[in-house]
């Protein structure tokens, strides 16, 4: 399976022989990989992180209650200040099936089991999405969990992945559940597998590879 180092090459690759979609970016389908805490392409913002994930933990769907509210989500969310796409709400909140806490008892009850997921999808994104001038599908598909060899391994899917951005602030979530979750079944983290149908790098941050060239 593909490394993160893997990964940065294959974009690299790309970049060298311009291979780029239509509209203009990088982009990798069906990326599968080991994703780890190095950097692909950026560092990840360790303070905007904290504020994200504070914003999740609160479960709050109105991204006016995060300490900071950054342009992008203010861009996607409704008039009201509403999105899709807390997902701390899609994997806690009693209001969507209680998603961690039945993974925890599955995982109790059967450490074989392939039922310890949590689905942050839902058939009626398309239109969810759109609801009072919002423009917010939700990235994430789901997460598998599994404990193989007596450790927790988790399988994230994504939708939609921006490689700079969007990769190091959902790995930083995804690693925070998967050792939440680790610590209620009492054993290690395993590695995490990182699988995106649309990975993707935007034509800004072509500069980024330039160091690499």
């Amino acid at each position: 399976m593909d490394t993160v180092t893997d990964i940065r090459n294959k974009f690299i690759g790309m970049y060298k022989n311009e291979i780029f979609t239509d509209d203009g970016m990088l982009e990798l389908i069906g990326s599968s990989f080991i994703i780890t805490n190095e950097a692909i392409f950026k560092e990840l913002d360790t303070n905007y992180a904290r504020i994200e994930k504070d914003w999740y933990i609160s479960q709050s769907l109105n991204v006016n209650d995060m300490e900071f509210t950054p342009k992008i989500w203010k861009d996607v969310s409704d008039v009201d200040g509403y999105v899709n796409s807390n997902y701390g709400w899609m994997a806690y909140s009693q209001d969507n099936y209680n998603q961690f806490l039945r993974v925890r008892d599955e995982l109790k009850d059967n450490k074989n089991s392939r039922r310890g997921s949590i689905i942050y999808q839902r058939p009626s994104m398309h239109l969810d999405c759109k609801l009072n001038g919002m423009n917010e599908y939700t990235c994430t598909w789901g997460v598998d969990y599994h404990i193989r060899d007596n450790k927790l391994l988790a399988t994230v899917k994504m939708r939609s992945n921006d490689l700079v951005f969007g990769t190091p602030l959902d790995y930083n979530w995804q690693l925070f559940v998967q050792k939440h979750l680790a610590s209620e079944l009492d054993i290690e983290i395993g590695p995490m597998i990182w699988q995106a149908s649309s990975l993707h790098l935007y034509p800004r941050h072509f500069k980024l590879l330039e160091k690499y060239l």
